[in-house]
């Protein structure tokens, strides 16, 4: 048995955003080791070669926070003044200070106070300087006192997020899975499609999975989970052949009409699988054509590019790194240095490459901008999904290389499930280096989000207060967790969803701390509800949703409904050699517990999965909750997941088409009927 970390580590830890210990899912109390602190110490740049290093450390520590000047961030929360707090033993007796407020919007704005005539914090360390006034915004104030200067973030945020709609229910599909009037793999163009349809139907939002930027390509992984960037749009969804340029384009139309023939025939299988490598090489054909194309041409929407990428600087960074990823394959960290050299350097690049990437997000930016208007316009926002991290080979691990731990993954600790952790296997966020940039990473994706949709859910919420962190080599039970400032997280979120008028959901699955779900509701971030997690054996078997949640039957992580009612995710499970015959019989014997006691509640003993559906999401529409999700494939009653948790190559992820189009579902009288009685009653948000 190990024996506990020195103390003088453990407060070294402490200071440096490790948490030391945590309580399992069995309330035992786990301590890190020494091994585990020791290392994400050094992963987070503390210099230590030893434990015993960690004293004169910490010393140190304490004594750079005791001199430093300012914090690097500080929260004003509208509608309370602004303030920054000053350290008294920094200003060192001076008369006057001078700020200098940078906003957000590029104007300046100079006074001076006197630290004299200003509150002093309780303890008496730190001076409390009240600023005037200062719109919604992440701005700089520059402090400057005789022979010294410091600079702080002011994060000037309402103390809520953008208020929900009540009593509005939307449609979820992965945007890959909509099927068009013909077989094919959906686009931008089918998801516009679907919000039209929602819309008729009585829907206010459209949901779908990550819309970001996956390897299709070389390094293939497709999951919507692993994106290259959390800054860009993924140009698999681009509709090639609504593109206007593309009609005139001879060599385009015949590299089209290949594409079109590929994606048919494959749509066209029984399993209705999307073979994405295949398709993303002919589409990237087609893409370095129609580039090729604009750039010659001079058309007038090249003033519109110039004006897309001036305004978006990392573009060009994107591509580039894009660029060098297609011709020479391979993760950058395996590159030589001369091949890193060239992501800074455009001449070292191949032109058409670097082009073609720029082009595509021009593309996609616009296709998807004309879904978000439209969407807006028919009263049936997007409802987006932000991932917790990022592909770890990805363009944000190589650009934004500083505002994560390095060598290191976010995960989970041990628990039922999974006794031997999880190591989700990106990088998690550096909590000091985001802090000193001003959260600037963490904006620039919230931002990018929130433009285009109208509900944002933030995946694994708790990480805005913390995240499991796995140092490389080591198990995923030797993980401990690191700490972020979650009050400037929350005002980031805040600010933004207010501004851009998008409503934040959380997903807070699974066992949360209390804390993380009552800052969650003192911030106006809405929790999530799944009805398959909410069934038991006694009245009522559904348990009602919180009055500030978004309902929904499942997620993209559970198996569909009619699997699910029939116990067939057990089977699979048996199948994937994860359960054993005898623990699959008892796990049937109570899902068909569950199940009657769900019919009995909604008096529909004996009915049909159709019927039984119907009861459940009726239940959910009359319930408190302002938001119902409902998934698409559940309607027809679909069995095959579109994840399954735990597998990669045992199971098609991410995969799936849908077995109907949205014609094929007007001609369902039931569904259309399931659908008007979806039409809520006001609900208390």
């Amino acid at each position: 048995m190990q024996s506990p970390p020195a103390q003088a580590l453990v407060e070294l830890a402490q200071h440096y955003d490790i948490v030391p210990h945590f309580h399992n899912l069995d309330g035992q109390l786990k301590q890190a080791s020494t091994e585990t602190l020791l290392v994400l110490l050094q992963r987070l740049g503390v210099d230590m070669k030893g434990p015993d290093d960690a004293g004169a450390r910490l010393q140190e520590a304490l004594h750079q926070a005791s001199q430093r000047p300012v914090e690097p961030v500080n929260v004003c929360w509208q509608p309370d003044p602004p303030h920054i707090e000053l350290n008294l033993q920094w200003l060192n007796g001076a008369r006057a200070v001078s700020i200098t407020l940078e906003l957000e919007n590029g104007d300046r704005r100079s006074l001076v106070v006197e630290p004299s005539a200003a509150a002093t914090r309780s303890g008496g360390d730190r001076v409390l300087i009240e600023l005037p006034a200062l719109p919604l915004g992440r701005h700089r104030a520059i402090v400057e006192i005789p022979r010294a200067a410091a600079s702080t973030w002011l994060l000037c945020a309402p103390r809520t997020a953008f208020a929900p709609r009540p009593a509005c229910f939307g449609l979820f599909a992965p945007t890959y899975a909509l099927r068009k009037e013909g077989p094919g793999t959906g686009t931008f163009t089918d998801l516009g499609a679907l919000v039209d349809w929602a819309a008729n139907h009585g829907a206010h939002f459209v949901g779908t999975l990550p819309l970001l930027p996956t390897y299709l390509n070389e390094n293939f992984d497709p999951s919507p989970y692993s994106p290259i960037s959390r800054l860009f749009w993924n140009d698999f969804y681009l509709d090639l052949g609504q593109i206007a340029q593309a009609q005139g384009c001879h060599s385009v139309q015949s590299l089209l009409s290949g594409y079109q023939q590929l994606d048919q025939q494959q749509a066209q299988s029984p399993e209705r699988l999307i073979d994405y490598r295949p398709l993303a090489e002919q589409r990237h054909r087609i893409l370095l054509e129609l580039s090729r194309d604009f750039f010659l041409r001079d058309s007038s929407e090249r003033e519109d590019f110039q004006r897309f990428v001036s305004e978006r600087p990392d573009v060009e960074r994107y591509a580039r790194f894009r660029a060098v990823m297609t011709k020479h394959q391979g993760y950058f960290r395996q590159w030589p240095p001369a091949l890193l050299a060239s992501l800074s350097n455009t001449s070292d690049l191949d032109r058409a490459e670097f082009d073609c990437h720029r082009y595509a997000q021009f593309r996609t930016h616009q296709q998807l901008s004309v879904v978000a208007s439209q969407a807006k316009a028919r009263n049936c926002g997007l409802y987006l999904d932000l991932p917790i991290g990022t592909h770890p080979n990805g363009y944000d691990a190589w650009y934004h290389d500083n505002a994560f731990v390095p060598n290191a993954s976010a995960g989970a600790p041990p628990d039922p499930f999974f006794d031997g952790g999880q190591d989700w296997g990106f990088a998690p966020l550096h909590p000091q280096a985001i802090r000193k940039e001003g959260y600037a990473y963490v904006q620039a994706c919230l931002r990018h989000h929130m433009q285009m949709a109208d509900i944002l859910r933030i995946d694994h919420v708790m990480g805005l207060h913390r995240i499991y962190c796995i140092p490389s080599g080591m198990p995923g039970s030797a993980g401990a967790y690191i700490r972020f400032h979650k009050d400037e997280l929350y005002a980031l979120v805040a600010l933004e969803s207010a501004r851009l008028g998008c409503t934040v959901v959380g997903e807070d699955l699974g066992t949360v701390p209390p804390e993380v779900r009552e800052n969650m509701n003192d911030h106006g971030l809405l929790r999530m509800y799944v009805g398959q997690f909410s069934i038991h054996n006694h009245r009522p078997a559904l348990q009602p949703p919180p009055a500030r949640s978004l309902a929904s039957l499942n997620t993209h992580d559970m198996p569909p409904f009619a699997a699910f009612a029939q116990g067939l995710d057990i089977d699979d499970r048996v199948a994937l050699g994860s359960l054993t015959s005898e623990q699959a019989k008892h796990e049937h014997a109570q899902r068909a517990q569950l199940i009657t006691a769900l019919r009995d509640d909604l008096e529909c003993a004996g009915a049909d999965d159709s019927t039984l559906l119907a009861g459940i999401l009726k239940r959910l529409a009359a319930s408190q909750a302002p938001y119902l999700l409902v998934a698409l494939e559940d309607l027809w009653l679909e069995t095959a997941a579109q994840n399954v948790p735990g597998t990669q190559f045992e199971r098609p992820n991410w995969r799936r088409r849908a077995a109907l189009s949205l014609s094929t579902l007007e001609r369902q009288p039931g569904i259309m009927a399931l659908l008007s009685s979806l039409t809520r009653p006001n609900a208390t948000s």
